[in-house]
């Protein structure tokens, strides 16, 4: 845990052997740990470290499925045309071509990474929908350089119970802040492929007040793309989100994906910053940066650590505490409620 964080970062494992990107050295280390060479954005030998948590208790990733399951019967019974699927035995399996408001089809029987919808959330509720056809991430600045899109419809009222299901990849993006709830769930529940949702712009919410919230529940990934920060110059890239990764990670990428495998682009200046607000849940990997021992396509030189940097050095992650009392719609929770304080308040009859 190299960047800042204000809550719990917590792991079932009490102890493991980093890869060489993440920091290991071959050796083992504890579940949550920093390398005690990193000086910067925080001190590792003298962070407060009271909030880190290992092992916990373990979490069954398994049961997303079921609570991915639950999320596209709630999508078909949104809509009257998808409603009678909602109540079948075998409705997960269903694969209508029937596109509602809360139900997104396979965009092709044949499944690509490269393909799939953005989903762009809008101000006022609302949400436009592109059909994405083709990415090229190597090099690219802006979500409208690397994706290939068609639009297919604007100003998409967001179903009343808050839930989308995408049985394909997505692509999401907030223009320019989002109000309200919704939780965006994808996977291609009646195959065996698996399907990622990638952050590919801005994902930023209106107010932090709890009236605003994202969930994304990916069957696979969920990846900030490497062609979302805008610059290499000075930025600030916000995500607000409360994320989850069935099968796989939360990360931006360490390698390009559509163009070629390489390292993707690294910003190390402490005006390049990443700013992460929301609770991140993931079956293997969490990290916003990468670290390499020599320069890989578009890494960049870290002279304080002395590795090549991909991602970024200079990261934020604010746990958003509205979530524990109002998660976002259909989000899976596991455990209660913690109770901060009490007190009795007399009343007369």
């Amino acid at each position: 845990m190299d960047g800042q964080n204000n809550s719990t970062v917590s792991s079932a494992n009490s102890t493991y052997v980093p890869s060489v990107a993440l920091g290991g050295d071959g050796n083992s280390h504890p579940g949550v740990w920093c390398s005690l060479t990193v000086t910067t954005p925080v001190d590792c030998s003298t962070r407060d470290k009271s909030n880190w948590i290992y092992p916990a208790t373990l979490v069954d990733f398994n049961q997303v499925s079921g609570s991915l399951c639950t999320m596209k019967r709630t999508a078909f019974a949104s809509d009257a045309s998808t409603a009678s699927l909602a109540t079948q035995a075998n409705a997960c399996s269903q694969t209508p071509g029937t596109r509602t408001a809360a139900y997104l089809p396979e965009r092709s029987s044949s499944f690509n990474h490269s393909r799939g919808y953005l989903i762009e959330l809008n101000q006022d509720g609302t949400y436009n929908l592109y059909n994405v056809n083709n990415v090229k991430d190597a090099k690219i600045v802006g979500y409208t350089n690397a994706l290939t899109m068609q639009s297919v419809a604007t100003n998409i009222a967001i179903p009343s119970n808050g839930v989308i299901f995408a049985e394909d990849n997505v692509w999401v993006r907030s223009n320019p802040k989002f109000h309200g709830r919704v939780t965006i769930a994808n996977g291609r529940l009646a195959t065996n492929y698996t399907a990622d949702i990638t952050v590919a712009d801005n994902l930023a919410y209106s107010t932090k007040d709890g009236s605003d919230a994202i969930g994304l529940v990916a069957e696979g990934n969920v990846y900030i793309g490497s062609f979302a920060p805008p610059a290499t110059s000075s930025f600030t890239l916000e995500v607000d989100a409360a994320v989850l990764a069935e099968t796989g990670s939360v990360e931006y990428p360490s390698n390009y994906t559509f163009s070629n495998n390489t390292c993707t682009r690294g910003w190390i200046n402490n005006n390049q910053t990443l700013n992460f607000y929301g609770s991140v849940a993931t079956r293997q990997i969490w990290t916003w940066s990468w670290q390499d021992d020599s320069s890989c396509g578009d890494n960049v030189y870290d002279g304080s650590s002395g590795s090549y940097i991909s991602g970024f050095k200079y990261n934020t992650t604010h746990y958003d505490y509205n979530l524990q009392y109002a998660p976002p719609p259909s989000y899976p929770v596991t455990g209660g409620y913690n109770v901060l304080s009490w007190r009795e308040v007399l009343t007369r009859p």
